[in-house]
């Protein structure tokens, strides 16, 4: 991304023309230094766009405006200045918080992101545990009190798990991305960024509430096990509870409404096109099967068991049988018995014909 594309996202922003993607951008950016003051400190490079006495007039009006209460989305003066910050910063954090949301999905294997740039890879078996290494970039001491944002990218066909530093344990499904502070102790509060689908088993404390804020929804946590599937290529956003109590809430221009209380087997879900969220009784431990292997469908069209089919099996399904694309499947599979199997399933109910070579699937209706 250029600096002037970063500059007209900031500038949409400032004239609320801002998209709902770009506006996730500069939530996630904001956030980092609503959280962490180490901004003072910070020191622009020669490549940065600035201009200096600008650049210290704005720091000590956004340091005057600190004791303002920080609310997501609002138009608070500390919220404007240091949006307009982050436009005389130019390239230096800005570059690298906006890119992990492009370069989502580039990995073939589960890697972790530092904001400096560093990175690491683990194999689908390891769980990374933050309560016993909170800086895993770090050369020495691993645990060391310090605030950092780190961003877990899981690619298609992977999963994995990441014990945040609280004790929260989250398991992220296929092609997702989760934003997260490697220590939560100096926080007001303890907040994630997901892209994707996750579950959540959140260690309760009173004083310090859980928030996942997913692409059109926040979930306020207060002690629980829930499943978030927040995919932007997905038609729908679900939460699903398991136990304990969540509330969720709009994002964007819905901030200012009331939370959605949720009890155990219900599940929310935001339809993107109406924007709306309904409630309805469920199983849910359906939602998490994922989590162990399973797939379940219900009443699902085949175009958006595509995408879930693309994610977990790692492959590109190209449909050429408009016919099916509108039709349900309902039924419950192990990961382990494959694509070819499930696809020969969905094929025996509504007849198809499919090939598969290497990582491309192509479906044609049947030549008579």
């Amino acid at each position: 991304m250029s600096k002037t594309d970063k500059n007209k996202i900031i500038s949409d922003f400032l004239k609320d023309e801002i998209s709902s993607k770009d506006e996730k951008i500069v939530d996630i950016f904001l956030d980092s230094y609503q959280k962490d003051t180490s901004w003072e400190e910070w020191k622009p490079s020669d490549e940065d766009d600035y201009n200096p006495s600008e650049f210290d007039k704005l720091k000590n009006q956004i340091k005057s405006q600190e004791q303002t209460p920080i609310k997501k989305n609002n138009t608070n003066v500390w919220y404007r200045y240091a949006a307009i910050f982050v436009v005389l910063i130019g390239v230096g954090m800005f570059f690298y918080l906006i890119n992990p949301i492009n370069v989502k999905g580039d990995f073939e294997k589960v890697t972790l992101l530092s904001e400096d740039g560093n990175s690491k890879t683990f194999e689908e078996t390891t769980i990374l545990d933050l309560t016993k290494e909170q800086d895993p970039f770090a050369m020495g001491d691993t645990k060391k009190s310090i605030n950092k944002y780190i961003t877990l990218h899981v690619p298609r066909g992977k999963k994995y798990k990441v014990i945040l530093s609280d004790g929260t344990g989250v398991y992220v499904n296929a092609d997702s991305e989760l934003r997260f502070l490697n220590n939560f102790q100096n926080s007001q509060e303890r907040q994630v960024f997901l892209s994707g689908e996750a579950y959540f088993e959140v260690v309760k404390d009173s004083f310090k509430p859980f928030v996942v804020a997913a692409n059109d929804l926040n979930v306020k946590v207060y002690g629980t096990k829930f499943n978030v599937s927040a995919y932007e290529n997905e038609r729908n956003e679900g939460i699903s509870l398991l136990s304990g109590k969540v509330g969720v809430f709009m994002k964007g221009k819905h901030a200012n409404n009331k939370e959605i209380m949720l009890i155990p087997d219900e599940v929310a879900i935001y339809t993107k096109i109406d924007d709306k969220i309904t409630i309805s009784k469920a199983n849910a431990k359906r939602s998490i099967g994922w989590t162990q292997g399973i797939l379940y469908i219900d009443d699902e069209r085949f175009d958006d068991l595509i995408n879930e089919l693309e994610r977990s099996f790692n492959v590109t399904i190209t449909n050429n049988y408009s016919n099916l694309s509108e039709e349900k499947f309902t039924g419950e599979f192990e990961m382990k018995e494959g694509l070819e199997y499930i696809l020969t399933v969905f094929s025996e109910n509504y007849p198809f014909d499919f090939s598969i070579k290497n990582n491309e699937v192509v479906i044609n209706p049947v030549l008579n």
